[in-house]
């Protein structure tokens, strides 16, 4: 905000922890794999591989939450991206999982892999505002794999890609280089795609995919299987995993309030826009008043809508208008002990809440008026029975009709384990 801060010391303390954890289990793999690289390789793999079923879980979890199957395609993908670095894993030389004496079947795997992930994070964007049939893409993705894994070890047609005693083939650099591009495409539709996103997920997958792109430059280079080129490339690409775990998982799919309600907002301005077009027409041809309708008919359809799920929601949910309370959900009655909501609706915020929260609420409206969009912060409430309550809350904050208008939603804060790489 502004003109007031509401950054609770506790909330820096949690990211800061989170990130220390990270860099250490970092420091410790590149330690492990100066002294034994087989051992970095699987446990990269394997924490990429965590991830990317992780991914798929949350995405299926969440079908129904949401009409936006960007993410939902992702997790889907990233179940197949996972899965082939199963099989990477397995074949990789060393291993003796299989006996295998070359390393031309797991690079194989790698390049399979690379080109599934980046082709479908280009893909993912033509979902996005769209609902898709998760059954019928992981199908088509499951026959692809059978198709390609059969091209390595049943029909031997997929090219070859590494040839001991001579290195990476002309095949696997080339390829390298087209995944690179491919990644860059997917960076240039994030940035076109942006008002779709939360600004949290597209600096995180901006980070992922330049990482990725990195990782790649160094993967066209190397020698040997064990080469210090190739080690640093894996590193990258941990990260790189990494971050768009946290974009998919940490930051949309574990938190998907901040989600829908951008979805909110970005169906209600286009909507708006809709009607004031179809205003300007109606100065000249009256027969426009049909189409006028139908828009306030769809206005008021996506109203009734996202309000049927909001109402369910666990977290409590408060709609402001001009300072005034509009709504309470469910959940905020329960917390606010009102049990009819007509005697609450229009009275002014600072007439129903306590006097000691009175500085808190003045900053959460100095942060609408603003011009702010998104906030997410922490605050910590003292009860009447001396007992400290830790509460996230997040402000979606917009106009409507030429009102300052605020959706706040509160919820108990909580830590959330997640696989750290």
């Amino acid at each position: 905000m502004d003109s007031y801060n509401l950054e609770p010391e506790n909330f820096s303390l949690r990211h800061y922890r989170k990130f220390f954890i990270s860099i250490t289990i970092l420091f410790i793999l590149i330690y492990a794999g100066t002294k034994n690289y087989l051992f970095f390789h699987f446990a990269v793999e394997l924490a990429t591989i965590i991830i990317g079923f992780s991914m798929t879980i949350l995405a299926i979890d969440s079908d129904k939450l949401t009409n936006n199957s960007y993410y939902n395609f992702l997790g889907i993908a990233f179940f197949f991206v996972a899965l082939f670095g199963v099989v990477h894993t397995a074949t990789y030389k060393g291993m003796g999982i299989f006996n295998l004496n070359t390393a031309n079947y797991a690079t194989q795997m790698w390049i399979i892999q690379r080109y599934i992930q980046s082709i479908s994070m280009v893909i993912a964007f033509s979902f996005i505002n769209k609902k898709i049939n998760l059954k019928k893409a992981g199908l088509i993705y499951a026959l692809a794999s059978v198709l390609l894994i059969a091209s390595v070890f049943i029909w031997p047609i997929f090219p070859n890609c590494f040839v001991e005693g001579t290195g990476l083939t002309s095949f696997k650099r080339i390829s390298e280089l087209i995944i690179t591009i491919i990644f860059a495409a997917a960076l240039f539709l994030l940035y076109k795609n942006k008002v779709h996103f939360h600004k949290k997920v597209i600096k995180y997958i901006s980070f992922s995919i330049i990482l990725s792109i990195v990782s790649e430059l160094f993967f066209v280079l190397y020698v040997t299987v064990y080469d210090l080129i190739l080690f640093t490339g894996h590193i990258f690409n941990l990260l790189s995993i990494y971050a768009i775990y946290i974009a998919v998982v940490e930051t949309s799919f574990k938190n998907p309030m901040m989600t829908l309600f951008n979805s909110v907002k970005i169906k209600n301005e286009e909507l708006i826009e809709k009607e004031k077009e179809l205003r300007e027409k109606n100065a000249e041809l009256n027969e426009k008043n049909v189409q006028l309708e139908e828009v306030k008919n769809m206005m008021l359809d996506s109203v009734e809508k996202y309000e049927q799920i909001i109402e369910l929601l666990p977290d409590a949910v408060l709609f402001l208008q001009d300072g005034s309370v509009e709504y309470l959900n469910r959940k905020m009655r329960e917390m606010v002990n009102v049990e009819d909501m007509e005697r609450v609706r229009g009275r002014n915020i600072f007439e129903l809440a306590s006097p000691e929260y009175h500085n808190f609420i003045e900053g959460i409206i100095s942060y609408i008026y603003s011009g702010n969009s998104i906030m997410d912060e922490e605050y910590t409430l003292k009860l009447k029975n001396g007992v400290e309550l830790n509460i996230e809350y997040s402000i979606l904050s917009f106009n409507l009709k030429e009102k300052k208008c605020a959706l706040l939603v509160f919820k108990e804060a909580r830590k959330v384990v997640c696989p750290v790489p």
